[in-house]
């Protein structure tokens, strides 16, 4: 994957009963990212990964997107929903 662009962008790690549902299946973190719409964001979609950058030390994260929509009005931005795999060892 080559680097598109760096933009802000809401983080919110999805509850605990998601999280439950999606371990079913292997161990993963899922969230969802709500970011600005722009001519570069509206191109979005499951072909794309998002890095979530770790903060004080902690290592990046890296997303597979597994769904993209309009966030409420479509002014507001979108909504990315992605899963990330456990490495293993860690």
């Amino acid at each position: 994957f080559t680097a598109v662009a760096t933009v802000w962008a809401e983080y919110e790690p999805l509850s605990d009963a998601e999280q439950r549902r999606a371990a079913e299946v292997g161990a993963t973190q899922t969230a969802r990212f709500r970011v600005l719409l722009s001519s570069l964001t509206a191109m979005c979609d499951p072909t794309w990964r998002v890095i979530l950058r770790g903060r004080r030390g902690a290592p990046d994260v890296e997303f597979d997107i597994i769904g993209v929509k309009d966030a409420g009005d479509a002014a507001e931005g979108l909504e990315i929903s992605a899963v990330a795999r456990a490495e293993k060892g860690a």
